[in-house]
């Protein structure tokens, strides 16, 4: 799906190119964020709404409504990311390039190799 550089970092500051476009400024807010952040860390299987509801609201726990709560930030998030890049109603995948560079799993990998060098 799609050309150009695709790249988030989510430590540290907030970072998001999506095809050669900046949009962390289109993501409003702490839920517009969180959100972001938890379907990111979890691309890799689909993420069910009330894990998104227990994510956004885990402090104070899921309000009454929650999954109808949760329909405006999520709208946004689909908007800011573009046409097909979230997927799915009752579960929500993200879609990335396959070339598309995440931080977080870059430094994960790093802090793995780096272990095994140490055991080694």
């Amino acid at each position: 799906m799609g050309s150009g550089r695709t790249r988030i970092e989510l430590c540290g500051q907030l970072a998001v190119e999506i095809e050669g476009e900046r949009i962390e400024g289109s993501l409003r807010g702490r839920q517009g964020r969180l959100l972001l952040a938890y379907v990111v860390l979890n691309r890799h299987r689909p993420v069910r709404r009330d894990e998104l509801v227990d994510a956004l609201w885990s402090e104070a726990g899921p309000p009454e409504g929650g999954d109808a709560m949760l329909a405006p930030p999520l709208s946004r998030l689909r908007r800011a990311l573009g046409e097909r890049r979230l997927q799915g109603r009752s579960e929500i995948s993200l879609v990335l390039p396959d070339d598309a560079l995440v931080i977080w799993e870059i430094a994960r990998a790093g802090v793995a190799a780096a272990r095994n060098a140490l055991a080694g």
